[in-house]
């Protein structure tokens, strides 16, 4: 009876000319060949397989799917999988263009992926207010990794008021669904008190069931816990699982403290090679502690023992080419004399000063999107910002190589805070391979030039300069100063 009736209804609607838009919820349009190129595997409503991101081919997506959403106009996942092959074509206003259709349609992974695009912000200026709209609509329907963005909206007050009791609302409903990140950043929160009241049980259960589900952030962290007996009983064998799995991984930190660990004999026995061999590949990693604290081994171990260690690490990093970001001898290339500047580049000062309250806030997809584009057009301002971007950015692969190109580009057109920068990334071998010759050369030029901590910074690393070095960093600096006379 009621199934006669749904009928009569839908012949009596369709006989006055009413549009029925809910005809595709009572039937799903076939397979299409859309459906083969550019369906998510992980959309709850895809016909098919699904095709992971890497091998989507934006150009015979785009003309399959604008063929199916011609043949029916009411199916959103069509119209989403049209924006997905345009945003692999990085035709981004075109992107969000269908997954608004979509969403609007209520197509929950369109929504989690217009959160993404305007939070992200790349080729777009970011939008946190349109993307916690689109996150927040998508989590109401139950999307995990929408509900884990959405908590981290409101923990930083990006795009919301923050508010971390709807923090620790989103983060629960979507580690509730094992959402791994979600279970980790309830954990962190938990065992360190972090913007919530500390629980350290509840830390040590959400830690271990994101780590348990191949976490490196939350197996490091376990194994830290467990090496210092902070919130559980300290377990040295505990700790030497968890971090060896993290650094298995590719985790920089947990290859720099299971290191740490062969120092000081806890849980294995006492081995610098083995120690200087995971600080190697945590400093080939870019990880700070590694770069700084690798001295510790000067006196301490012998140059063949060194050797054997420096070739223990460049055979893990062999067998692991997609665990680390480097190499142990990472080669910068040598930058261009000088960058010509396009004179039509405009950054103004209300551009910096959003950029820099961008960075002051750790929004760094909005710094981003205000000096990259410049910085690549020639603007010594936008690219020594950028080089800042980078050095502070820490979840970037490479930032500190790509602060250096950038610090090295804005340097190369006269930029003195550039330049005092560059001369302590080549004392410190930030970024770069130690140089006391281009460190001395570079701050010499920046005091030239009236960078005022220039002097500070030569007196504070270059302490001990034999005359031989300092002769070489006066001529370089001399040599390039006269190359460019303005």
């Amino acid at each position: 009876m009621i199934i006669r009736l749904t009928f009569s209804i839908v012949a009596l609607m369709l006989s006055v000319g009413i549009d029925v838009t809910f005809a595709n919820e009572l039937n799903p349009a076939p397979e299409h060949n859309c459906d083969k190129l550019a369906a998510h595997p992980k959309h709850p409503e895809k016909v098919g397989a699904g095709v992971e991101w890497s091998d989507l081919n934006p150009e015979n997506a785009i003309q399959a799917c604008k063929d199916a959403v011609s043949l029916f106009p009411n199916e959103a996942r069509f119209k989403y999988q049209l924006g997905r092959a345009f945003d692999k074509q990085e035709a981004l206003n075109d992107a969000i263009k269908w997954y608004k259709l979509a969403a609007e349609l209520g197509d929950v992974r369109a929504q989690f992926s217009l959160g993404l695009v305007f939070s992200e912000g790349q080729g777009i200026p970011p939008n946190h207010e349109a993307a916690a709209k689109w996150f927040g609509r998508a989590a109401k329907s139950g999307n995990a990794a929408a509900q884990a963005n959405l908590a981290t909206m409101y923990l930083k007050g990006h795009g919301v008021e923050q508010n971390y009791k709807s923090a620790i609302k989103w983060y629960t409903l979507a580690a509730e669904q094992e959402f791994v990140d979600a279970e980790f950043a309830l954990g962190w929160m938990y065992i360190y008190g972090k913007d919530v009241p500390q629980d350290k049980a509840a830390g040590v259960k959400w830690l271990t069931l994101a780590a348990n589900h191949g976490s490196s952030e939350a197996q490091t962290t376990l194994g830290v816990t467990y090496r210092i007996g902070e919130a559980v009983t300290q377990n040295y064998d505990s700790a030497l699982k968890w971090l060896q799995l993290a650094a298995e991984q590719g985790s920089a930190s947990a290859q720099y403290y299971l290191g740490d660990m062969y120092i000081y004999g806890q849980g294995v026995p006492r081995d610098f090679t083995r120690a200087l061999m995971w600080w190697t590949i945590s400093a080939a990693n870019d990880y700070e502690l590694a770069i700084d604290d690798m001295g510790f081994f000067d006196g301490r171990l012998s140059l063949a023992e060194k050797k054997i260690a420096e070739q223990l690490a460049k055979k893990w990093i062999e067998e692991h080419p997609f665990r680390t970001t480097a190499t142990v001898e990472a080669k910068v290339p040598a930058p261009s004399d000088a960058e010509v500047p396009n004179e039509d580049v405009n950054l103004s000062q209300e551009d910096i000063e959003k950029g820099l309250d961008a960075l002051l806030k750790e929004d760094f997809s909005t710094a981003l999107y205000i000096f990259k584009l410049p910085a690549e057009q020639g603007h010594a301002q936008a690219q020594y910002f950028l080089g800042m971007t980078y050095s502070k950015a820490k979840h970037i692969p490479k930032r500190r190589k790509l602060a250096f190109k950038w610090f090295t580009r804005a340097a190369e057109q006269g930029n003195s805070a550039a330049q005092s920068i560059l001369g302590v990334l080549y004392a410190r071998g930030r970024g770069v391979p130690k140089d006391r010759n281009q460190a001395h050369k570079w701050l010499l030029i920046a005091d030239r030039l009236g960078a005022k901590d220039a002097k500070f910074m030569r007196d504070l690393f270059l302490t001990d300069l034999t005359p031989t070095e300092i002769d070489m960093g006066q001529r370089l600096a001399d040599e390039w100063l006269e190359k460019h006379p303005n």
